[in-house]
């Protein structure tokens, strides 16, 4: 029997749009993003993103503000793993834990006041989303940690020396929620 290229969704924490709080993401220090769902698959689903950031002010440069855009392939853990988060969700099912791979490229472009720079990133994250299915309208909150080189002529740059003589790594976190 041929299996038909429309099978239902396996994941439950499906949503269409959802606002994102990120710090040290594709947006160097902090920014607050729109997330939409465009396609979505069985066991995958793709995403953009775009937002506004803010970056501090440091001894050398003037504070300023970054927009960040991403876009995203994000998919279901393997079925070993979920089974390891079973026993976090509940029965009957009104929150539903899931884990997802997150990866894709982004660009975040920063205004100083007196220099505009442009940066791209590549990035991979793990993604737990959580369902609450509690009427009118479910709701999904999500937390991802991720890792964001920078892509330039070198590569992939996982650390950045800083003013001061540290190094700066490339990696965040989020948190999210559905709208």
């Amino acid at each position: 029997m041929a299996q038909s290229s429309f099978s239902q969704i396996e994941y439950r924490t499906r949503y269409q749009s959802a606002i994102i709080a990120e710090g040290f993401g594709i947006s160097p220090v902090m920014s607050i993003n729109y997330e939409n769902a465009i396609v979505r698959r069985q066991k995958h689903f793709y995403t953009t993103r775009i937002g506004v950031g803010f970056l501090p002010a440091k001894r050398n440069s003037p504070k300023g503000i970054s927009i960040p855009v991403q876009a995203s392939y994000v998919f279901m853990l393997p079925k070993l793993l979920k089974d390891f988060f079973r026993p976090l969700n509940t029965f009957p099912p009104r929150f539903k834990f899931e884990t997802f791979i997150e990866t894709g490229p982004g660009y975040s472009h920063i205004f100083y006041k007196n220099d505009n720079r442009g940066y791209i990133n590549a990035f991979l994250g793990i993604r737990q989303q959580l369902l609450i299915d509690i009427p009118p309208k479910p709701t999904v909150i999500f937390a991802r940690i991720s890792v964001n080189p920078r892509v330039n002529r070198k590569g992939l740059v996982f650390y950045e020396r800083t003013d001061g003589g540290g190094q700066n790594f490339f990696g965040g976190f989020a948190l999210g929620v559905s709208i």
